[in-house]
């Protein structure tokens, strides 16, 4: 899935892996129909799944929960691009990082390290510094 020149992957399995089965305490996957009905239907009835209908309603779940699945990706974008569409900052400046934001020890720590003469040991110590309890 391709948006604004990045690519999102997402496993196959999640759609059809590890769905779980409140009413039988049980994970499965789903691919189809026959799949599903082929690799469960003993472990199932003997959980007490023994009818038609009680297994048709499970079927049933199992395929919303497998499209529900599907759909997230689809839908995580879309509502990106209506929040990105309609959404106006009420405050733009935090959206952008200003010195006043920091501390004043961040702050020296920061122009300390972008000096020639920083030395991990001498970072090591003010940053310990600030550990320390003030008293």
């Amino acid at each position: 899935m391709l948006m604004a020149g990045k690519t999102f992957y997402s496993c196959a399995c999640f759609v059809t892996d590890n769905i779980f089965l409140e009413d039988y305490k049980a994970h499965v996957r789903y691919q189809n129909e026959q799949q599903f009905k082929r690799d469960y239907e003993v472990f199932l009835g003997d959980k007490g799944c023994t009818t038609e209908q009680q297994f048709s309603s499970l079927l049933a779940k199992i395929q919303k929960e497998v499209e529900r699945r599907r759909l997230l990706n689809q839908q995580s974008i879309d509502r990106k691009k209506t929040i990105l569409k309609s959404y106006k900052p009420l405050h733009r400046d935090v959206y952008v990082l200003q010195p006043s934001f920091l501390t004043q020890e961040f702050l020296q720590i920061v122009t300390y390290c972008k000096s020639h003469n920083a030395t991990v040991s001498g970072l090591l110590e003010r940053i310990q510094s600030l550990r320390d309890p003030i008293e």
